[in-house]
C-alpha cells in the first residue's frame, strides 16, 4: 500500500466543508491545517436530515454482521443496503450521480454495492422535466476501495466500514492512513456507515467516533429520514 503523508504539509485546505476538516486536522495534523473555504461555499447535500445542518457529517450506526467473500475479502449486506438507501435519497433530492462517491475498504463490498446500485431503477421524480435521466441513474455513482479513491474528491461521499464482529476485529481499518484518506474525500457531505461497537476497539476510530458523538453526529438511519 502506498498511502503516504506528504513531507511538506499543506497548510490550507480548499476541498472540504470546515466541519469535515476539523477532525482530520486536529487528529492527524495537530491542528496545523487551516480552512481556505467557508461553510457557505460548501452547502450540505440535500436528501438527508443532517443531525446538525451546519455540520454535514453523520455516522450511521448499523447492527449488521460482516461476512467473508471471495479471497477472504469482507462484505456486509446490512451496510450495503443502507448505503444504497443513502444514495437513493441523495439522487431523489436532485444530486447528480457523478457527484456521489461510495468508498469502502474491501473489494467484496465494492462488488456487492455496485451490483445493488446497478439494480436500482432511475428515480422518476428526477426524470420529470426531461434531460435529467443521467443524474438519477445510480449506475453513475462511483464505488471504489479506499486506496482507489486516494487523490480523488466528490461532493458527497458515503463510506461503508464493513467490519462488524463480536471479536472487535477491524482488520486493515486499523491503518490510520486509510482512515484519513476515507474521511477526506468529500467536499460537502460525508456519511459514514458502520458498527460503532467493533470500530471503537481501534484507537483512531475510537477518537473519530467519540468526536462525532460529542458533536451529536452519531445516530441511525431513521433519524436522518431513511425509514425502512
Amino acid at each position: 500500500m502506498r498511502l503516504q503523508v506528504p513531507a511538506a504539509l499543506l497548510q490550507v485546505q480548499y476541498r472540504m466543508h470546515p466541519a469535515l476538516a476539523s477532525f482530520p486536522s486536529a487528529h492527524f495534523y495537530s491542528g496545523r491545517v487551516r480552512d481556505g473555504v467557508t461553510a457557505l461555499q460548501r452547502p450540505a447535500p440535500p436528501g438527508l436530515r443532517w443531525p446538525s445542518p451546519l455540520q454535514p457529517i453523520v455516522f450511521l450506526n448499523v447492527h449488521g454482521q460482516e461476512s467473508s467473500g471471495e479471497g477472504n475479502s469482507k462484505a456486509n449486506s446490512t451496510e450495503a443496503a443502507l448505503v444504497v438507501r443513502v444514495v437513493a435519497a441523495l439522487l431523489a433530492a436532485g444530486m447528480a450521480a457523478v457527484d456521489i462517491g461510495v468508498v469502502t475498504p474491501y473489494t467484496a463490498q465494492v462488488q456487492l454495492i455496485t451490483r445493488m446500485l446497478q439494480r436500482m431503477p432511475p428515480n422518476p421524480s428526477v426524470l420529470q422535466g426531461g434531460g435529467c435521466g443521467v443524474t438519477s441513474d445510480a449506475r453513475g455513482v462511483e464505488v471504489k476501495s479506499v486506496d482507489g479513491f486516494q487523490g480523488r474528491e466528490m461532493e458527497a461521499v458515503v463510506f461503508s466500514c464493513v467490519r462488524a464482529n463480536a471479536q472487535g476485529q477491524v482488520g486493515f481499518l486499523d491503518d490510520w492512513r486509510r482512515l484519513n484518506v476515507a474521511i477526506t474525500r468529500a467536499r460537502r457531505g460525508l456519511i459514514i456507515v458502520g458498527n460503532t461497537a467493533t470500530l471503537m476497539t481501534d484507537p483512531h476510530w475510537a477518537a473519530l467516533i467519540t468526536n462525532l458523538q460529542e458533536r451529536g453526529l452519531v445516530t441511525d438511519a431513521r433519524a436522518v429520514g431513511l425509514n425502512a
